[in-house]
């Protein structure tokens, strides 16, 4: 998962496997053994792709997908500091909220 991510996102960035492999200051062979999982990255490797692609290790590594979008992940990220900034009774009754009209979405589109 991580040699797709890598490549991926040098693609997007408009880099090539060179290009990369001057920012990080290795060798260009690296970043194709990298790129074709014929070597893992260390955990140096994995947070300067963080910084110079602007996303998470988890991303990275192919745990999660929600470094898709920068945006939106700040959006998600001050809605849940809102929401756990609540006491629990609030919210909970905030996620009664978001389900009910999660499902109802869900149901309307069916």
């Amino acid at each position: 998962m991580f040699s797709n991510r890598l490549r991926e996102l040098r693609k997007q960035k408009g880099l090539t496997q060179m290009e990369l492999a001057k920012l990080l200051n290795c060798s260009l062979s690296k970043i194709a053994m990298l790129e074709t999982d014929k070597r893992d990255p260390v955990k140096e490797d994995l947070l300067r792709f963080s910084e110079i692609f602007d996303v998470s290790i988890d991303y990275l590594l192919g745990k999660n997908n929600l470094d898709l979008n920068p945006q939106l992940n700040k959006e998600m990220e001050q809605a849940l500091h809102k929401l756990y900034s609540l006491d629990e009774e609030n919210r909970k009754a905030i996620e009664k909220i978001i389900d009910n009209a999660y499902y109802k979405i869900i149901n309307e589109e069916k």
